[in-house]
């Protein structure tokens, strides 16, 4: 009987461990079909969707002061002041309520590229000229929170490992959004140099 209920025991920590592995696997890899465990059990094919058990809850207040902080040091990562770190840090600030903003009113990405550029730039212009700096540092540094690193580096990776028409999607929407940003930031500068005839350096 002891045995018994040592092997009911074994089996049962065995049937949770399995359960935490299919808890975390990752959210793009599908499990392994009819995966054979102790009991002659089978593990049924689940693919986990992207964003489900293994996605991180994101809070605002979090995604706030990422985004302050972040656009601070790259400010002065690119060479520019503590008063240009601030001025990017308030653009962060905003960009990234308004970000969070467009994500619960479902707005599609590419507008959400080009007002979100568009209101970098227009920020960090007001917020340098009340400072009476510079732009361009707190410019450059809060469109960084902005880039496509992680599309046009895992279409690199796709491309390397064979996966051309995965790598050629990645690349297209990595392309788009630097477009995207592109178009925000110059519609602002363009504006602000038409009305005020200074060009913002």
């Amino acid at each position: 009987m002891r045995g018994l209920r040592s092997l009911r025991q074994a089996d049962f920590f065995f049937s949770l461990f399995c359960v935490q592995k299919l808890r975390f696997q990752p959210g793009n890899e599908p499990l392994h079909q009819g995966h054979p465990v102790e009991g002659g059990h089978q593990v049924e094919a689940v693919r986990i969707r992207q964003g489900g058990l293994c996605h991180f809850q994101r809070d605002g207040k979090t995604q706030l002061l990422a985004g302050m902080s972040g656009t601070a040091c790259f400010a002065l990562i690119f060479g520019g002041t503590i008063r240009s770190a601030l001025a990017a840090a308030a653009a962060g600030f905003i960009v990234s309520g308004y970000l969070l903003l467009c994500e619960k009113k479902n707005l599609s990405n590419g507008f959400r590229k080009i007002s979100a550029a568009a209101l970098i730039t227009l920020v960090c212009i007001v917020g340098c000229s009340l400072l009476g700096i510079e732009s361009s540092h707190a410019i450059i540094g809060t469109l960084m929170i902005l880039t496509p690193g992680i599309a046009f580096t895992m279409g690199i990776r796709d491309f390397v490992q064979g996966d051309y028409l995965s790598g050629t999607i990645r690349m297209i929407d990595a392309l788009l959004i630097a477009a995207s940003i592109a178009i925000g930031t110059g519609l602002v500068l363009s504006l602000t140099s038409i009305l005020t005839g200074v060009t913002v350096v």
